[in-house]
């Protein structure tokens, strides 16, 4: 996941709610603050209805009416602890406005006051809109009729700036007020229409970058960017960490908005900043370096520049690895890394390198579950996952079987107590497990795994059908695979084309990222209609599906060779048996071997389509000796 800077905020919240700056004067305590308190008994209530609702499925266990009540529960659960951990960021973000602002006008101490004592209604009731607005307006006239600001009104209109800055933290950080949005985009809105500086800028931006509006923050990022550059030219201790603050963050913006050329520009500056920082100022700024090597390691990978990846995440790596190693938050952090690397090198068929980071990230996460078993237990069945689903590829099928099976028992777990976070992490585990049970010849324990996570999938898609659709089609997918085994080729060819229909709409929009999903299900259902003998549609699905696989090769050949060698095998055979070519059954087979050939000291499955490819030549009489 890409991730955004952090506020370098000097305030911390303490575990008794005191907000507290780095010179240790205490100014707040958040917990007696009216919207921290509406928070936590709205949390109360739903925790009561939360445990109403498991007893009842309990008594009920049929009664689907109660399952989705948890479900519902469980989402309104994490919205509110959500805006929870949201009011303390934007508490903190408060307090270092205020400690960084001057307080020129009477509206500023009385909000100041008001706030520091957790009275933020009355804070913001001081900051009158309206009257502000008049003020503002009056300014604004004045400023155009003179033509040349004064000294004196450049003051008010920062001082004006500043109360809207302070009016739109206030406001979004009100939960309760039903248009806060509007409001708060309103309130910095006018902060900038009084003086466009780097704070209310940058603040827009990431607010409006949280919201998801990414075409509309843009501009705001590279406004303030231009801001910063001038500003670090001149004082670079002060403001150089904002800086590539604001490039990490336009970064993540662009890469979102898949401008990867522009993402690439801006991490890496953000990336070379920061690491300027940890020599030259302090070493805590490494973490900010992991972080954007992070970023960079995740956007080599989305465009399948596998050693730039590793290039980075090697270096974000060796930072992780020289923290101090009994912190949770250090192994952890390391935890993650190692799994990211996995992840990396089973794409690239390096199952040595893969299986080491993977089995060295399980023994980690096992170690955190000692120390903490709620933040360890998650990061543990995610590692356990990962092995089993390379266990499985390496055909090792009894230790995938154990993982898979303790990473879903952890998953489940998780899951009744929070529904709405692992619902989907439990999909993820059943799917590994019908993988296993597909390829190890199980099919009716694959078609249960792959039932359920099915029923699963489609009841997440209804509220979030971006996020889960992609995952159904998968499902289903693989459903066909099942089906196909047990020679159920009608349910099979259904389960295909209705997984087809969710990924070419979303192939046409992002191809680089689906476009090997529809060549798989276009592989697979030309094989299904081969065997119901509709040999025309069957050679059209799997030649659309061998042009799409090598346009893939010529981006990436280390990732999709594979992918490319069933393909074309499977067209070797069918002008074989099928519609027999000779030229074009050879001509198949000489390129399945050319690719596989180069993974199949790694890889059973690619050294297995070898042999098939040489014994499809012996059968039209050419020597397939290599």
């Amino acid at each position: 996941m890409m991730e955004n800077s952090k506020n370098i905020n000097t305030a911390q919240i303490d575990s008794n709610g005191h907000v507290i700056f780095g010179d240790g004067n205490t100014i707040i305590n958040l917990k007696e603050a009216a919207q921290y308190k509406a928070l936590e008994s709205q949390l109360k209530k739903l925790d009561g209805r939360f445990e109403k609702a498991q007893e009842n499925i309990l008594k009920y266990p049929d009664d689907q009416n109660f399952k989705t009540e948890l479900l519902q529960i469980s989402t309104e659960q994490d919205e509110i602890k959500k805006q929870i951990e949201d009011l303390k960021n934007e508490v903190l973000k408060l307090a270092d406005d205020f400690s960084g602002i001057p307080i020129n006008t009477e509206r500023l101490r009385l909000a100041k006051q008001f706030f520091e004592t957790g009275e933020f209604d009355k804070a913001r009731t001081i900051l009158d809109a309206e009257s502000m607005t008049t003020e503002l307006d009056a300014l604004l006239t004045e400023k155009e009729k003179l033509k040349l600001k004064t000294i004196e009104n450049e003051h008010h209109l920062i001082n004006n700036a500043n109360e809207f800055l302070i009016l739109a933290r206030l406001t979004s950080l009100d939960y309760r007020l039903p248009d806060r949005f509007e409001k708060t985009k309103t309130y910095f809105e006018q902060s900038l229409s009084a003086i466009r500086g780097s704070e209310n800028l940058f603040g827009y931006a990431s607010f409006l970058q949280k919201q998801n509006q990414f075409k509309e923050s843009l501009p705001y990022y590279e406004e303030a960017l231009l801001i910063y550059r001038n500003l670090a030219f001149s004082d670079p201790q002060t403001y150089q960490p904002k800086l590539a603050s604001a490039l990490n963050n336009l970064g993540v913006l662009n890469f979102t908005n898949n401008e990867y050329k522009l993402a690439e520009e801006n991490l890496q500056e953000a990336s070379a900043l920061f690491k300027t920082l940890a020599n030259s100022s302090s070493p805590t700024y490494l973490q900010d370096v992991a972080m954007t090597l992070n970023n960079l390691g995740i956007l080599y990978s989305q465009l399948n520049d596998f050693d730039r990846a590793n290039v980075v995440l090697s270096e974000s790596l060796e930072i992780r690895r020289g923290e101090e190693p009994s912190g949770l938050q250090t192994k952890m952090s390391l935890a993650q890394v190692l799994i990211n690397f996995g992840e990396l090198y089973q794409k690239v068929n390096d199952y040595t390198q893969a299986q080491s980071s993977f089995e060295e990230a399980v023994q980690l996460c096992k170690d955190i579950n000692e120390m903490d078993v709620q933040t360890g237990s998650p990061m543990l069945a995610m590692a356990l996952n990962c092995c089993g689903e390379l266990y499985c590829v390496k055909e090792e099928y009894k230790s995938a079987k154990n993982v898979l099976l303790e990473s879903l028992e952890i998953r489940r777990h998780l899951a009744q107590i929070n529904p709405h976070t692992y619902m989907s992490l439990v999909t993820k585990t059943l799917m590994s497990l019908g993988n296993l049970y597909t390829t190890s010849g199980e099919l009716e324990l694959a078609e249960n795994a792959y039932q359920e996570a099915l029923s699963i999938r489609n009841t997440l898609s209804v509220n979030n059908p971006q996020t889960f659709l992609p995952d159904v089609a998968l499902t289903l997918n693989n459903l066909a695979v099942v089906y196909e085994k047990n020679k159920q080729f009608e349910l099979a060819e259904k389960a295909n084309r209705d997984a087809l229909q969710i990924y070419l709409p979303l192939a046409n929009v992002n191809p680089q990222t689906y476009s090997p999903s529809v060549a798989f299900i276009l592989n697979n259902l030309a094989t299904i209609l081969s065997e119901n003998n509709e040999f025309e549609a069957a050679e059209s699905a799997f030649l659309e599906a061998l042009k799409i696989r090598r346009e893939l090769v010529q981006i990436s050949p280390q990732a999709h060779l594979p992918n490319l060698a069933f393909t074309t095998r499977n067209l070797s055979l069918f002008y074989l048996k099928l519609l027999p070519d000779r030229e074009k059954s050879l001509a198949f087979a000489k390129e399945s071997i050319q690719c596989a050939l180069p993974f199949a000291k790694i890889r059973p499955d690619m050294l297995m389509i070898v042999g098939k490819a040489i014994g499809i030549m012996r059968e039209w009489g050419v020597d397939g000796d290599l």
